[in-house]
């Protein structure tokens, strides 16, 4: 008799991670979200500093660019938001169309590393998405802070990755200038920063 209801009480805890976690559903609220942040961006964007005008097929990549790296991050993320889905290989399907992008901005007019760093709105590029990717991750974090990766750590970077991902690609938008050498020393270095503050900072309240 001991043995039956020793077997129920395991049964049982067994399956009540399995409820808690049924009631977290990160794969609608993460979209949701993700349309909630783009939409106010398009809006600030589009009423503060304005929308470029010169469209071309490299200006589209740039932004197509960041939406693949949005888009590959958002994969990732609703697979680790549950217990023990992080053993799973990251979403790396976009990848292939996001080398194809950077391939095409290379038909921008280049730039040096020096006009680069010098470019009039290098500074503000930089400041702004910054500013936008760490706002966009502590709302993503206050509204995911339901969910139980199994690395909290590793979430958190893969959702710092997508905040500043989603803030360049909406500023590219915006912003006029299309070579590879500008979008690796104004983009790439803020997004690195944006993940790697997301990675260290403490994870409480996604652990067990």
């Amino acid at each position: 008799m001991n043995k039956l209801s020793t077997d129920i009480l395991i049964e049982q805890l067994a399956e009540q991670p399995r409820s808690t976690t049924a009631e977290f559903n990160p794969r609608l609220l993460t979209l949701a979200l993700l349309c909630i942040t783009s939409l106010l961006l398009l809006l600030i964007i589009g009423g503060l500093l304005g929308f470029r005008s010169d469209w071309s097929l490299t200006a589209i990549s740039k932004p197509l660019l960041f939406a693949l790296i949005v888009a590959c991050c958002t994969l990732q993320i609703t697979k680790l938001a549950y217990p023990l889905e992080s053993l799973h290989k990251p979403a790396l399907l976009h990848l292939p169309f996001s080398a194809v992008c950077f391939m095409v901005l290379f038909t921008a007019p280049p730039l040096s590393l020096q006009e680069a760093l010098n470019y009039d709105s290098y500074s503000f590029c930089l400041l702004f998405n910054t500013i936008a990717g760490l706002g966009i991750f502590a709302l993503l974090r206050f509204m995911l802070r339901r969910a139980r990766p199994a690395s909290p750590h590793g979430f958190s970077a893969w959702l710092g990755l997508l905040s500043s991902a989603l803030a360049s690609g909406v500023y590219g938008l915006h912003c006029v200038q299309d070579a590879p050498m500008y979008i690796l020393t104004a983009y790439f270095p803020m997004m690195l920063l944006v993940t790697a503050v997301a990675a260290v900072l403490p994870q409480k309240s996604w652990f067990w």
